[in-house]
């Protein structure tokens, strides 16, 4: 393997989670975010990008933005958060899967009350509510780049104390 693959695979290894949030945050949809991801890593590889882009890192996340923007587009997706799509049929595997559902999002309300208090309340407002980045900040008024850093700081402590399979189910949530 040649030193541009081996960072590019070091990229994948280390910034593929992260890079599934960013493809998740357009098209709210885990298994299409994860599949653009690994679309993107095999483009580069197939095109040969990963020797003629100086910044690989970037050009990634770049890609990766671009690529679920498209998705976006493609589908008309609407972004507006439809709590109610996850209805359960009254059957008893339903019931089953409903107490299941219901114990992770005690769970994750229980470890969104201790993020810190300004990194809960953009949590809250940015990724519950769903306000831009923009607005919480003018809501809190703090700045943009502190709101980006209490969204980052909180995913990462999330993604730290939640099973991966409860924290797929925070982002289908959000």
């Amino acid at each position: 393997m040649n030193t541009n693959h081996t960072i590019l695979s070091s990229l994948f290894t280390r910034h593929y989670q992260e890079l599934c949030l960013v493809a998740y945050y357009y098209v709210k949809d885990a298994d299409e975010a994860e599949d653009i991801v690994q679309d993107v890593f095999a483009r580069i590889i197939a095109t040969g990008k990963d020797r003629k882009v100086e910044n690989l890192k970037a050009y990634i996340f770049t890609a990766v933005r671009n690529q679920s923007l498209n998705s976006v587009q493609r589908k008309k997706i609407s972004y507006s958060i439809d709590h109610n799509a996850f209805e359960l049929s009254g059957s008893q595997s339903s019931k089953e899967e409903e107490m299941v559902s219901e114990e992770k999002k005690s769970l994750l309300h229980a470890i969104v009350r201790k993020l810190p208090e300004q990194c809960r309340q953009v949590f809250l407002l940015c990724a519950i509510e769903g306000l831009k980045y923009h607005e919480a900040a003018d809501k809190l008024d703090i700045s943009i780049n502190t709101v980006k850093a209490q969204m980052k700081k909180a995913y990462r402590i999330l993604r730290g104390s939640l099973s991966d399979e409860i924290f797929l189910f925070l982002l289908q949530m959000c």
